[in-house]
């Protein structure tokens, strides 16, 4: 059932409007709460708001919260109600909406009073009460934080829900070299058309901005620009936007920018394409750059040519050389892949994680929670093998040198890759290999004197861990071996057999 309350307001706020002083309260605000845990910090949101800032005498507020709307009613006697319904906001932007909606009707009720009067100074900015501030989560906070703006002391102002200063809008600019325009004072209104030779600077756009060289936006834009030497943007973008050498820019990208040269922007929402350089704050949607790329949150594609550098990566990740992340859900790609906490798969040559909670591939695969171990093994394919076996979450790679009397002597390597599960005690791993093996004594003369072999196998490995350092396995499979003579050549299967040890 709604419970509802009545807030009475020590002020009349119709004589302090007129500067008479009164002690008999002028305000009731009736207040029907539906599903609101925090009711006192709606009350004093709605005491704040109108209290520092509306003069309405005699006036009534109703404030119904359902399940998908808020309503809000402004009932004043002697003339119409005012309504209004919006979506139910969440919990935490509940008080700040309605004494914003609350305000904006009663200034709508009380213009009849305050029309002929003198125009008042405009009132500080609304002080957020800490009952406000505990009910946004730490999860939810970044979510605000474009609303709210921060002083020296700390504390949080709401800024108006509609800005006083918002520029004015024009339908055309033609510019040579602002101020030097059709409209001189271009950084104070808002175009639907900018066309500029040399330099432009705007206000706002809302339609298209075309320009020969450098493009300046102190505010929002929405539809397409074009740059064809520079574009900065102080607020969001909407729409499409390229430009020949940099895209710059403090505001938020929701569609489609490119640069040839280099591009920074805030949060994109959408593709960012750029030649050497790309910055961006968090990022959903896909972006690259031809060297070098950084972004904060990425939730998409992250594509570079050489370095690319993400803080919390949920998708993909790929760098001709190196790939960065401070917490990966995802595939890394990469020669050399860091991070922090794997939830997924790193693909390289060097793989590293402080904690691997999903696997590496690669021939050198380094965790903190991993294993880095040596290895010493004999088997059909190789009488002598000495190396080392890196482990990292379901992942393991071997890298070692080989011996093996065939023919003569011969010396050469062997890499091994494959998923490794293991248990209390046992393990298994499937591992993929190749070996190459030289002929460097022996081999025999003539024709068919043995220069090299390569093995390419297939095989699985069963091993226990005896103690915490030291354990053994056994191998089985199948190789395909390539014999190389001097006028000839061998294509054959043989079997792969092994047996060794492991020191942890």
């Amino acid at each position: 059932m709604p419970r509802r309350f009545t807030l009475r307001l020590a002020f009349a706020l119709g004589m302090m409007t007129l500067g008479v002083t009164s002690s008999t309260p002028a305000l009731a605000v009736e207040i029907t709460f539906v599903g609101v845990a925090e009711e006192s910090a709606l009350h004093e949101a709605i005491a704040v708001e109108l209290g520092s800032r509306l003069d309405a005498p005699d006036a009534q507020l109703l404030v119904e919260l359902g399940e998908r709307s808020l309503a809000v009613t402004v009932k004043r006697p002697g003339a119409p109600p005012l309504e209004r319904v919006v979506d139910r906001p969440e919990d935490h932007e509940l008080p700040a909406t309605v004494a914003w909606l609350a305000e904006n009707l009663l200034r709508d009720q009380t213009s009849d009073l305050i029309a002929g009067l003198t125009p008042r100074a405009p009132p500080p900015p609304l002080l957020i009460h800490p009952l406000l501030l505990a009910m946004a989560s730490a999860e939810t906070a970044p979510r605000i934080h474009r609303s709210l703006l921060v002083e020296p002391s700390g504390l949080l102002l709401l800024p108006p829900l509609i800005s006083d200063d918002a520029p004015p809008f024009f339908p055309l600019q033609l510019a040579l070299a602002s101020p030097a325009a059709l409209r001189p004072r271009g950084e104070a209104e808002t175009f639907g058309v900018d066309l500029s030779l040399f330099y432009s600077h705007a206000g706002g756009l809302r339609g298209a901005g075309l320009g020969a060289g450098v493009r300046h936006v102190d505010r929002d834009a929405t539809g397409f620009e074009l740059s064809a030497l520079w574009g900065h943007r102080r607020g969001d973008l909407t729409g499409v936007a390229f430009a020949g050498l940099g895209a710059t820019g403090g505001g938020d990208l929701d569609g489609l920018q490119a640069a040839g040269l280099a591009q920074w922007a805030g949060n994109l929402d959408g593709v960012g394409l750029s030649g050497p350089f790309g910055r961006y704050g968090a990022v959903r949607g896909f972006h690259a750059a031809g060297l070098v790329d950084v972004a904060a949150d990425v939730t998409g594609v992250q594509l570079q040519g050489i370095a690319g550098v993400g803080r919390d990566v949920t998708g993909l990740q790929l760098s001709g050389f190196s790939s960065t992340a401070r917490h990966l859900k995802g595939l890394q790609l990469g020669v050399v892949n860091v991070a922090e906490e794997v939830e997924g798969l790193q693909v390289g040559i060097v793989n590293v994680a402080r904690r691997n909670r999903g696997g590496a591939v690669g021939l050198v695969n380094i965790a903190e929670d991993g294993r880095i171990q040596a290895l010493a093994a004999g088997g059909t394919t190789g009488v002598a093998q000495l190396g080392v076996q890196f482990v990292a979450g379901y992942a393991v790679s071997q890298l070692t040198a080989v011996y093996h009397p065939v023919d003569g002597h011969a010396l050469g390597g062997r890499v091994a890759i494959g998923p490794h599960f293991a248990f209390d005690g046992p393990f298994l791993d499937v591992l993929l290999s190749y070996a190459y093996h030289r002929v460097v004594q022996g081999g025999g003369r003539g024709p068919d004197a043995l220069e090299d072999r390569q093995l390419v196998g297939l095989g699985g490995t069963f091993g226990w861990r005896l103690t915490r350092g030291f354990g053994i396995f056994g191998g089985a499979g199948a190789a395909l071996e390539h014999l190389n003579r001097r006028r000839t050549e061998a294509l054959r299967i043989v079997p792969d057999l092994s047996l060794g040890l492991l020191l942890f």
